[in-house]
């Protein structure tokens, strides 16, 4: 007997899909459960993807914002990088070249100001405090002078982190005296040099420039 007897009109035999294979809920809830269900879904990974997207845009701004901040420390900071290396130099007077002035004696020490900038490159030295401020790490090299007309003497102390380190007297008799000393340290960040007027002591200075505060890096570690 033909196989294909069975079938009427002709027509080939029927090829099950694959959609007939899944099995329809049996209820209008059962549907209901589903959609729910890719709903929830959809909801998951369009929250994901929104998650990834917003954190991409976090970790950017603050990435960029980073590197602003670093070139803009690096245009404007305490000092300034020229082929990898700090630069730092300064070299201050406590006047003018038309000025003039004498200080002291005081009955107690006091800070020298040295308000006149001749070199300050970095801007690692305040000319309002009469601070130096150690920008970045190294040897450092330091000079001073102390010069007064009167009898009193003529003596200053360099400061390290507030504690007296070193200093220069002349007490020969006779007006016009002065003295200096020099001093290579080792230096921290944020390690603060200035120089204090002794008690007692008195200084003068013109347009000659006798009493000076200088310093430089020599290389840092």
């Amino acid at each position: 007997m033909n196989s294909y007897s069975k079938y009427t009109n002709d027509e080939p035999p029927r090829v099950t899909a694959f959609m007939d294979n899944i099995p329809e809920p049996k209820s209008s809830a059962g549907r209901r459960s589903l959609d729910r269900k890719a709903s929830l879904i959809f909801v998951s990974l369009w929250l994901i993807t929104l998650i990834t997207l917003i954190v991409g845009l976090v970790l950017y701004c603050g990435q960029r914002s980073a590197i602003q901040s670093e070139l803009e420390a690096l245009k404007h900071g305490p000092s300034t990088k020229i082929g990898g290396t700090s630069k730092v130099a300064f070299s201050a007077s406590l006047v003018n070249h038309s000025e003039s002035i004498t200080l002291g004696p005081h009955s107690e020490d006091v800070i020298l100001v040295y308000k006149h900038i001749i070199t300050n490159v970095g801007s690692a030295y305040n000319p309002s405090s009469g601070f130096f401020t150690a920008p970045t790490k190294g040897v450092y090299y330091f000079s001073f002078t102390a010069f007064g007309w009167s009898r009193n003497p003529a003596r200053a102390t360099l400061c390290l982190n507030h504690e007296y380190f070193m200093s220069t007297y002349d007490n020969n008799p006779g007006p016009g005296r002065g003295a200096a000393n020099m001093i290579t340290l080792q230096l921290d960040i944020g390690d603060i040099l200035y120089i204090k007027l002794r008690s007692n002591a008195e200084l003068h200075d013109n347009g000659n420039l006798y009493n000076t505060f200088s310093g430089h890096l020599l290389f840092p570690i």
